[in-house]
């Protein structure tokens, strides 16, 4: 997790350096789900690594499994959603996966503050390791 940059236009801090488990579905197959990994986790979206490539625009059907605690990972919690691919990387990332950015377009407001609140405690608690 580092500070925004200057030009960065995300108006929040973001959970970086670590990938936390998603299950997928497209809203017109929804009975098809599949695994990616989400990473560099914000309130309002995030990056999620993908075995395929996803056209811009699409929406996605997402179950995002986060650590009740931080430190050990334990005791995984849900927060299900609906995001849409705001951005597509041209290149795959080392391991082959597809990286595509996410902008959350429906969830609910107590997983809304959820995933607030453990983006705000993770940042916090990566400041007080590194003073």
């Amino acid at each position: 997790m580092t500070e925004n940059a200057p030009h960065d236009k995300r108006k929040s801090s973001r959970l970086e350096g670590v990938t936390f488990p998603v299950e997928y579905t497209f809203p017109d197959r929804p009975h098809l789900m599949k695994r990616a990994r989400a990473m560099s986790i914000g309130e309002a979206g995030f990056m999620l690594l993908l075995d395929e490539s996803v056209a811009m625009g699409t929406l996605l059907q997402l179950k995002l499994y986060l650590p009740k605690t931080l430190f050990p990972f334990s005791n995984w919690q849900v927060i299900p959603l609906e995001a849409k691919v705001v951005r597509v990387d041209s290149q795959t990332s080392q391991d082959g996966s597809y990286r595509h950015g996410l902008l959350i377009t429906k969830v609910t407001d107590q997983d809304s503050l959820t995933l607030k609140r453990y983006v705000h405690l993770a940042h916090w608690m990566k400041e007080k390791i590194e003073t």
